[in-house]
């Protein structure tokens, strides 16, 4: 199988999680609805 597993976990670096922290307080970068692609944005 090849693509990304729904339910999986992420494991990031602490400078990576103050990165995802303030990219999510960005309404321009992270809109507040979910889609389907979050899983390859969190990949990237």
């Amino acid at each position: 199988p090849r693509g990304y597993v729904d339910g999986g976990v992420y494991i990031v670096s602490r400078a990576g999680m103050k990165v995802f922290n303030d990219i999510m307080k960005n309404d321009t970068i992270c809109p507040d609805f979910h889609r389907a692609e979050e899983d390859q944005e969190v990949g990237f």
